[in-house]
This record gives C-alpha cells, structure tokens and sequence, in this order.
C-alpha cells in the first residue's frame, strides 16, 4: 500500500440517471489518532475504524445541529462501541473488550468480518442517536447485533428503521511506519435511493438498477478503497460511470474529544458525595476519558 497520506474527508455524490445518492469517506490521520491512543488488539482497532467510518457517513447526510451516536451493547469479548460524529466534522471512539480474551492472541493477527465479527460481537444491540442538545428531543432507533459484519449489521438498521434502501461497503487497512508505528486507514461508501420528494428528480429507482448499484459496487476491492492514488472521484466514477457521477464538495472530518477538567468536575459533583470521595490513602481522584486517554487528578 502507498505510505503517503490520506485526507481525511468525506465526500458527497449523487448519480444523475437514477435517484441514487452516495457518500465516500477515506480517513487515516483520524483513525490512527483514535486508535492509537488506546492499545487495542488488531481486531478491536479493526471494528472501531470501521465504526468510525459509519458513523461519519451517516451523520453526514443528517442535516442537524448536532452529534449523531453509534452505540453497541452485547454479551461478546468487545462488549461496547461507541463512535460520534458532530455536523461540524469532529469525531471520536472508544471500545471496551475483554483484554483476558485477547491475550494468548497472537500479535498482529489478521481479521476476517465473515469469520469473527459475531464471535468477538456476540448478541446485543446497536443504537444510532441523533442529539441535538437539551432542548431537543433526542431520537434514537435500535436493533439486534446480527450479521457477519458492522455494514450488514447497519443495513439490517436502515431496513428496519429508516425504511431506506441502503448499500454499505467497508475497508480497514494498516501501513507500518519505521519505529514499529501503525497508521490505520478506513474507507467506506454509502448508497441510499434519494425519496421521491428527496429534490434531486422525481423518478424512482427500478429494483434492478438498484440491484445493479448493489453488484457494482461489490466490485470495489479494499486496494481500490484505500488507494491513496485513486482520488474519491476517480473511484465514483470507475464505479457508476454508466449512471453519471455528479460530486460535490468534501467535508472534513477531525478528531474531537470534549473532554476537559471542567466536565469532569462537573461529572463529579453529579454523583453521591460516596462515590466521589478518594481511595484510602489518597488525596485526590483519577478519571480517565475514555475516548482521548486523557487521564484528569482532581
């Protein structure tokens, strides 16, 4: 794989011919930064990149003020996910694992969706939320943790809930720095039928055009995903040529934590006076974010 650099955007098209309109997303500097905060195992990292990867397509065909939330809960060896994306960009993840279970794994351990998605997953949900601040109500749309992977997982999320035909394609890869440093690069593309009032054109999309979308773009492999060579527009067009390819302007997207001293200190003075009083012995609290690491004495 190209050692150079990704730009971490996501970038909005449509297909001119038919009401289909799409999102690719190529992120490194932001996955990297995520996951190397935290010492995951390989298929951790693997999950939570791609997790981030929906996420920001997701939230950015949301029109919203906002953080749009993707939140897993199950019984398996990575018992959580959380990934948010704000409308400005910024986005964050974290997991929670069993470390007992990954630590006879060997080192650098390739993942294989089909094979291990729902053994390390297990049962469970995966919640999406839209927030968008107190004086809103929050609206939030859950279903069961099944399928082979987190793209199956969030098309059974958009049959069910959305009641918007969805495809999802995903791909994770590393490119190993000197000094033994690892730069996690994600790809994704999202394709949804634009509704019928969605302003785009009033036609609908036949089942075998939708059909045909779906096979093309099956056809991507992971190196056309992550190929820092093949520009986004280039990749759309090698794809749907046929149904003209109108792009639009790229979105950036940037991690963003927002965690400080003054939320957590406002965090503690929430909880019972029990529950924040400091270990014996000591004189001050620990609590570390989650998301950034960032480890805050108080």
């Amino acid at each position: 794989m190209d050692a150079s650099s990704f730009s971490d955007h996501v970038l909005p098209f449509r297909l001119e011919n038919i009401s289909v309109h799409g999102r690719i997303i190529r992120l490194d500097a932001v996955t990297t930064e995520i996951l190397q905060r935290h010492a995951y195992p390989t298929p951790v990292s693997h999950i939570l990149g791609e997790a981030v990867a929906l996420v920001s397509m997701m939230g950015s065909v949301l029109k919203f003020d906002g953080r749009f939330v993707l939140q897993t809960k199950s019984d398996g060896p990575i018992s959580m996910l959380v990934a948010d994306y704000t409308s400005e960009g910024g986005v964050r993840a974290y997991a929670s694992y069993d470390a007992s279970f990954f630590a006879d794994a060997e080192e650098g351990q390739a993942y294989e969706p089909a094979k291990d998605f729902t053994r390390l997953m297990g049962q469970g949900y995966i919640a999406f939320s839209v927030d968008q601040g107190p004086d809103m109500e929050r609206y939030q749309g859950i279903v069961p943790l099944e399928g082979d992977s987190l793209a199956e997982v969030a098309l059974e999320y958009f049959t069910r809930s959305e009641q918007v035909a969805t495809h999802v394609k995903l791909s994770v890869g590393t490119v190993h720095r000197p000094g033994d440093e690892v730069e996690w690069r994600v790809g994704g593309i999202l394709m949804q039928q634009t509704a019928q009032s969605g302003g785009y054109d009033e036609s609908t999309i036949s089942d075998d055009d939708w059909q045909r979308i779906e096979l093309l773009l099956k056809t991507a492999s992971d190196d056309e995903m992550l190929d820092v060579a093949l520009a986004e527009e280039e990749l759309a067009f090698r794809l749907f040529h046929e149904d003209g390819v109108r792009c639009f302007e790229r979105r950036p997207v940037y991690f963003s934590c927002q965690c400080s001293l003054a939320r957590v200190e406002a965090m503690l003075e929430g909880l019972p006076e029990d529950q924040r009083a400091p270990p014996e012995g000591e004189d001050h609290l620990e609590v570390t974010c989650g998301f950034c690491n960032t480890t805050y004495r108080i």
